[in-house]
């Protein structure tokens, strides 16, 4: 059975609350979300159990389960990066997305939205989101969200013999040299690009 976008909208809502709370949503939290009335949510659930999507538990109000469910890795979207902050302090988190489990690799990850086009060339727009790994050390040609002082920003990583060279990919920009004693550390490499269309 082909679902309809609603029902998509319901099943996405279901995987994401539960990923997030740890437990299905009851009807009326599904309703709200999806801003239709109660009885419209009883039948879409109906359909989507006769379609074998989802299974219910009766006279339970959170007896709702998906027959496959995603293996997704909860990840958050950092809004700003702070210095002298833990990475992922909960203050600097705006949502958090379910992504999954083979995109992230299991390990921690976190989304960052890119401000400006100095990595244009290598298909990193404004507005894009950055799937960014965790990790302290990059490769040269690795592209890496890293902090500069107060700054964070997306470069290309370079090392011309122990001077640290963040390379943008757009030639209207000029490479960030690091100065010796310039307060710097790598927060992660980035290892997917999301776009809206």
């Amino acid at each position: 059975m082909e679902l309809t976008e609603r029902q998509r909208q319901i099943v996405r809502f279901i995987a994401d609350y539960k990923a997030r709370q740890g437990a299905p949503p009851t009807l009326r939290e599904i309703a709200h979300h999806c801003k239709i009335y109660l009885r419209g949510v009883q039948y879409h659930i109906e359909r989507l159990e006769r379609a074998g999507v989802l299974t219910r538990t009766r006279r339970r109000s959170r007896g709702i389960g998906l027959r496959q469910e995603p293996r997704a890795t909860l990840t958050p979207l950092l809004g700003r990066v702070a210095a002298g902050r833990p990475l992922l302090a909960e203050e600097h988190i705006e949502a958090s997305y379910p992504l999954p489990h083979e995109w992230t690799g299991g390990g921690q990850t976190f989304l960052l939205k890119v401000q400006g086009d100095s990595m244009r060339d290598a298909r990193i727009f404004d507005g894009d989101l950055v799937l960014v790994k965790v990790q302290p050390k990059a490769i040269p040609g690795e592209v890496v969200v890293a902090m500069v002082d107060d700054e964070v920003t997306v470069k290309r990583f370079q090392v011309d013999g122990k001077t640290v060279i963040l390379k943008p990919e757009n030639k209207a920009f000029a490479p960030i040299r690091l100065k010796e004693g310039q307060r710097f550390r790598i927060l992660g490499k980035v290892i997917g690009v999301f776009r809206k269309v």
